[in-house]
């Protein structure tokens, strides 16, 4: 994993020298401890500045940076963060301990991980929201935990509140969409069948699916006001991340679940290899969490759409309409050894273009199970999709099938083996039902079916973005059996989407692309 070590006072003009809010990625784990406080990560979007891990606000001074809302997620799995610095069990890239005790305490480590905006990559015609995540629409908080342990761990649990209130007395409208039902989800029937969800929702691995209900229910039943419950419907969604994680051994628990509640914040949301997706693979990459939302005018009523993924499916990438899978020569048909000339590819690759190993060269190991199961094309997306529109069940299954156009638009297309769902729902409190009122006739406000039209558009283009920054924030990362799965080469994909670009000149109307180089990452510019 490779570092560029600055001071906060260069990366702020690195940042103005390339004209964009860039949001710089510490992906991290364990404590991270300053001025001797330790706060807990995985879960809350820490914001550091100058030494300082703040939740809320800015605090100990530091408005001096309020402006340029520079992020340092913290929250993978492997890392401690003191005064800024990653100390996993040694130091990397040269790194002392000698050096860590003579830096200033305004050094970071800055991961080259970026989103795609970051890099001029705006796919869509709609506007993100003020955090471009499942978060902006209100009330709804995001929790990760994740487990990395020994060299074979790989997993974790995400969950999604969709307000603070009690789920189970205060129920949101839902509905579930099946793209491809190869899946082990537990409560979607409920939900197809009332239209409602009373639990938090749960993203998990296959095989921890049960416990992980398991962990919800317990912490349903055990809420204030349930206390004579005696039936609750949790809902879990999983993929398989059994390539990189001994998916066997089954290690989550309720405390997983109870911690990433624990942990769950509104702000902005912890992406890549974190929680559900810390061991996922997605496109020939690295999948794992990523996010992004879109909100309407307000002559159109000014509604959030925000989803959230987790990216674990296969397919050929395309990264805002440019076949990045293809011209990277890594895709299903490749590593599956089923395109003639293959051999020749993984060994034109391997020797001359500079790829790291793994990125072209999967086919050298064979990946299906017994079952017939297909790391390399199998393996699901869940996709989470929120809004505050007023909407019921009926419309929200409406708008889960147009997030389900969003894996198309990313190169997927529900494989055999790819468990993929949707489920959406809606946090207006018009339309929720509130189990303490027991009048039988409720009155529901709900929006009309003609002002769906761009609800739907705003769910596809965040589900194209939230995958893309799955991909895009995800981490190289080695596992179970020393297999190692390689992240989608940023330096790579930022020279063919520019090639692509001068190639085909202006590929929208009124447009032009250009280049900008930050340490190693170049940008991507559509002219607004």
């Amino acid at each position: 994993m490779m570092y560029k070590l600055i001071t906060i006072g260069s990366l702020l003009l690195g940042l103005i020298a390339i004209g964009a809010e860039t949001q710089d990625r510490i992906q991290a784990s364990g404590i991270a401890q300053n001025q001797n406080k330790s706060y807990e990560v995985g879960g809350p979007q820490h914001q550091l500045y100058h030494g300082f891990s703040t939740m809320d606000g800015y605090e100990n001074g530091e408005s001096q940076f309020e402006h340029h809302h520079d992020v340092y997620e913290v929250g993978g799995a492997q890392f401690q963060l003191y005064y800024g610095l990653t100390s996993p069990d040694g130091y990397e890239d040269g790194v002392t301990e000698s050096k860590i005790n003579t830096l200033e305490r305004d050094t970071i480590l800055i991961s080259k991980r970026s989103r795609i905006r970051d890099l001029g990559i705006t796919p869509g015609i709609m506007q993100p929201g003020p955090l471009n995540a499942i978060t902006d629409v209100v009330g709804v908080k995001i929790g990760h935990h994740t487990r990395i342990e020994g060299d074979s761990i790989r997993t974790g649990v995400t969950v999604i509140m969709p307000h603070d209130g009690n789920p189970f007395r205060e129920r949101v409208p839902a509905a579930v969409y099946v793209g491809n039902g190869f899946g082990k989800a537990l409560g979607f029937t409920q939900v197809q069948e009332l239209g409602e969800i009373e639990t938090p929702i749960a993203l998990t691995n296959t095989l921890s699916i049960f416990q992980v209900a398991h962990g919800l229910a317990d912490y349903v039943l055990g809420l204030p006001g349930n206390e004579q419950v005696r039936s609750v419907n949790p809902v879990v969604g999983e993929t398989n991340d059994g390539w990189l994680n001994t998916i066997r051994a089954r290690v989550l628990g309720s405390e997983d679940v109870y911690a990433a509640i624990e942990n769950a914040s509104a702000g902005p949301v912890v992406e890549g290899n974190v929680g559900a997706g810390t061991g996922t693979r997605a496109l020939g990459f690295k999948g794992g969490i990523g996010t992004s939302s879109r909100t309407l005018p307000e002559n159109r009523g000014g509604y959030t759409v925000g989803v959230l993924v987790q990216s674990n499916f296969g397919g050929v990438l395309t990264v805002d309409g440019v076949p990045v899978g293809e011209e990277l020569g890594n895709h299903y048909r490749v590593s599956s050894g089923k395109d003639s000339g293959m051999e020749a590819l993984v060994a034109h690759r391997s020797m001359g273009s500079g790829v790291r190993e793994g990125v072209g060269m999967r086919a050298q190991e064979s990946v299906r199970g017994e079952d017939g199961y297909d790391f390399d094309v199998d393996g699901s997306i869940m996709i989470i999709v929120a809004t505050d529109a007023p909407i019921t069940s009926r419309n929200l299954e409406r708008l889960a099938k147009r997030a389900f156009m969003g894996v198309v638009k990313v190169g997927g297309f529900a494989s055999n083996g790819s468990g993929d769902y949707v489920i959406a729902f809606s946090t207006h409190e018009g339309v929720r039902r509130n189990l303490d009122d027991r009048d039988p006739v409720r009155t529901v406000l709900e929006l009309d079916n003609d002002a769906m039209t761009p609800l739907f558009l705003a769910a596809l283009e965040a589900t194209e973005e939230a995958i893309l920054n799955s991909l895009f924030m995800a981490e190289t990362m080695s596992g179970e059996g020393g297999r190692v799965q390689q992240a989608l080469p940023i330096d790579e994909v930022m020279e063919i989407m520019l090639k692509r670009g001068a190639e085909s000149g202006e590929r929208r109307a009124g447009s032009r692309k250009r280049r900008a180089v930050s340490g190693s990452i170049q940008m991507y510019i559509p002219k607004t």
